[in-house]
């Protein structure tokens, strides 16, 4: 007897980089924040790819997150990962959701906050031809 055991139609996740794209659209019109204040962020994201965007897996490898970096009034880096926003759960090709997730300043300024998605060891999605979306705040 020889019996085969299929799982149904392969589908590519996260764990490679084939078919990551995104759409992201910045839900959060405020732009003003005080220091040591959480400020809540609302960005929705549109899985624009081929493959699955993984919210758990093994040692997170893959896991796509919404990925913050902290630039300066001239878009010079500050902080690297400075936050980020977790999806509650796997995200297939064409569909959306909307992550909220808070940043808190530590210092006074002009910040630009560069907003991303990241395949958790991997890639940021920018790497891969998505558009990064930038979000301003003046800090008291």
């Amino acid at each position: 007897m020889v019996f085969f055991l299929t799982k149904g139609t392969y589908v590519p996740d996260s764990r490679t980089h084939t078919g990551l794209k995104h759409k992201i659209k910045l839900m959060t019109k405020e732009n003003t924040a005080r220091v040591g204040r959480p400020v809540e962020l609302d960005v929705r994201v549109k899985n624009t790819g081929e493959s699955k965007w993984l919210h758990r897996n093994i040692r997170e490898i893959g896991v796509v997150r919404v990925g913050v970096h902290l630039l300066d009034r001239d878009k010079q880096m500050l902080k690297h990962d400075f936050a980020r926003g977790e999806l509650k759960a796997d995200l297939l090709p064409g569909e959306a959701v909307t992550v909220k997730f808070s940043v808190v300043f530590i210092e006074p300024g002009e910040y630009i906050l560069s907003i991303d998605m990241v395949a958790e060891y991997l890639y940021w999605f920018e790497m891969l031809g998505s558009h990064t979306q930038y979000l301003h705040f003046s800090v008291e």
